[in-house]
């Protein structure tokens, strides 16, 4: 291809990226506002699990953890 043809595939395909990115958009903002809930949500289950792991080392020794 000469260069004035490649110039042009460029200059198309910028556009069409362009407007794709406009048309998605919307969807990266709910994936993004999803992705922080849903971090949120996994820590809170982590310190959970963390809060009852500690709890039940305290009730018990768990295998492995005797003192010899």
């Amino acid at each position: 291809l000469g260069e004035a043809a490649r110039r042009q595939i460029r200059k198309r395909l910028a556009g069409r990226a362009g407007r794709s990115l406009l048309t998605l958009g919307p969807m990266f903002s709910g994936a993004v506002a999803g992705g922080y809930v849903n971090r949120q949500g996994t820590r809170k289950l982590a310190e959970e699990v963390r809060a009852d792991l500690r709890r039940l080392a305290a009730e018990r020794e768990l295998p492995g953890t005797a003192a010899d």
